[in-house]
This record gives structure tokens, C-alpha cells and sequence, in this order.
């Protein structure tokens, strides 16, 4: 289903994954993690 989104939506899925990595490095306290995602 993912795959299918991404082929209509592809702006809206990397937002998404973006969200994600973010929510993600909160999560788990990595701050290097958020300036490698960052740049």
C-alpha cells in the first residue's frame, strides 16, 4: 500500500518518512541523529 502512495503522493510519503526519522531520533535522545538528518 506504501508503495502504491508513494507513486500519487510521493511529496506527502517523504514528508512522512521525514516525520518518522524525526519522531525517531526524539525517541531514542539522539541529538547526532537529528543534525545527520538535518544536513
Amino acid at each position: 500500500m506504501a508503495a502504491i502512495a508513494g507513486v500519487f503522493w510521493p511529496k506527502t510519503l517523504v514528508a512522512a518518512s521525514d516525520i518518522n526519522k524525526l519522531r525517531l531520533a526524539a525517541i531514542n535522545g539522539g541529538g547526532t541523529v537529528i543534525a545527520r538528518a538535518a544536513s
